[in-house]
């Protein structure tokens, strides 16, 4: 599986209507790689074109110094998958436009753009591919204007602006869904954000609401 970006062709040209139609934006993602935009933005898709799901992601730059930004503002957030291999004895040699990125925000640059989402109704769900570096734990002060350097730390800011836009209501709640590839990753983006919330002073209620009321969805790596 393999990913090749349209440089000059608008793919809404290439993609299903029913690919494009305005879904709320229930997903934020950290990380547009390969590995993300193949596997979990391609199954988004096939559930919006089937019916079976309508939302589309936001796509966050996980450092200051991303490139891909850019080339989703020029293509509408939208990538071609390529799929070639054999299934059931057949070939099988398939490209496919993907749709389901609506947006793609850096929020060093565009920090209040980023804070719409914490206040979101329809958000629904945080994942991410950082790498095993990204999910990992580093001190850093707080910043109140601006994106933290660190994954966590952006997650972390996000969820005490939601927690405050929700007053600590369980509506509130998300679906935290890590895809680096560690062992008990979701338990760790727990672990490392009760941290953040214990080195930046957040308090005792925002700590339980995190506790409480958002789902951190964790995996096992298995050796055979």
């Amino acid at each position: 599986m393999a990913i090749l970006d349209h440089s000059l062709i608008r793919a809404k040209e290439l993609a299903p209507k029913e690919a494009y139609e305005p879904h709320p934006f229930r997903i934020m993602q950290f990380g547009e790689g390969n590995f993300i935009r193949a596997y979990f933005n391609w199954m988004i898709h096939q559930l919006n074109t089937t019916g079976e799901y309508r939302g589309r992601a936001v796509a966050v730059q996980p450092t200051p110094h991303g490139k891909k930004m850019s080339i989703f503002d020029r293509q509408d957030g939208s990538f071609t998958v390529m799929l070639k291999g054999y299934m059931k004895e057949k070939v099988i040699d398939e490209s496919e436009v993907i749709t389901s990125i609506g947006e793609g925000i850096n929020p060093y640059e565009d920090w209040e753009r980023f804070l719409t989402f914490a206040a979101s109704e329809e958000l629904q769900v945080i994942t991410s591919n950082t790498t095993e570096a990204g999910l990992s734990y580093t001190y850093e002060r707080l910043e109140k204007d601006r994106a933290c350097l660190s994954f966590p730390g952006k997650v972390t800011q996000l969820l005490y602006a939601r927690y405050q836009a929700f007053k600590g209501s369980k509506e509130g709640g998300l679906h935290i869904l890590p895809l680096e590839l560690i062992d008990n990753n979701g338990s760790l983006l727990k672990e490392i954000i009760l941290r953040k919330i214990h080195d930046w002073e957040l308090g005792g209620n925002f700590k339980n609401w995190v506790l409480n009321h958002q789902f951190f969805i964790t995996h096992s790596l298995i050796e055979l």
